[in-house]
């Protein structure tokens, strides 16, 4: 059997023990509301490229130049929970007001550069908190009536005390095979 010459991988950011906890720590105080269908994320992460293709001989490289990038300011900036897709959600998530543009760009120039592509487009910058599937597809739809008091819990746990900014200092970019 031969061994393989490309490589899916994803880049993106994981952090350190204290926002991971504080993390987890809105994650627990969304759980009484949520139903059953959303599984917690349980290692929390902020997608740069959710996924490529590359040549194994390039791995390396490619590696290197996720270690080299700096982001445009020295922390994240999490800011309110919200749904993905709006209309008949699979994801609940952590919006991040940072922008990854100039990051993003960086990487996806390489991965070109190094004979790769993307698999998958980038998406708006969010930390998951749970997910019933990785696609709308392979999820189980919610009704109307639990989809309309989900964006209500949600959007009174955004105005509440409960809600606050979360700037988060520790990062550290990855680049991993799925």
């Amino acid at each position: 059997m031969s061994s393989p010459t490309i490589l899916n991988v994803w880049v993106g950011i994981r952090f350190g023990a204290t926002a991971t906890d504080k993390i987890t720590g809105l994650r627990n105080s969304l759980d009484e509301f949520l139903p059953n269908a959303f599984i917690p994320e349980q290692s929390p992460h902020l997608s740069v490229i959710p996924g490529a293709v590359i040549p194994v001989r390039s791995y390396e490289k490619l590696s290197e130049a996720t270690q080299n990038i700096k982001l445009d300011e020295p922390r994240i900036q999490a800011t309110t929970v919200d749904l993905y897709p709006y209309y008949d959600p699979y994801v609940v998530k952590l919006n991040v007001e940072n922008s990854l543009h100039n990051v993003r760009t960086q990487l996806i120039n390489r991965i070109y550069e190094l004979g790769g592509s993307l698999l998958y487009p980038p998406v708006d910058p969010h930390i998951t908190l749970y997910k019933t599937g990785d696609t709308q597809a392979s999820t189980p739809r919610l009704t109307f009536s639990t989809y309309r008091d989900l964006h209500q819990e949600i959007t009174a746990f955004n105005n509440s005390e409960m809600s606050e900014k979360m700037f988060i200092k520790e990062l550290e970019f990855v680049l991993e095979e799925f």
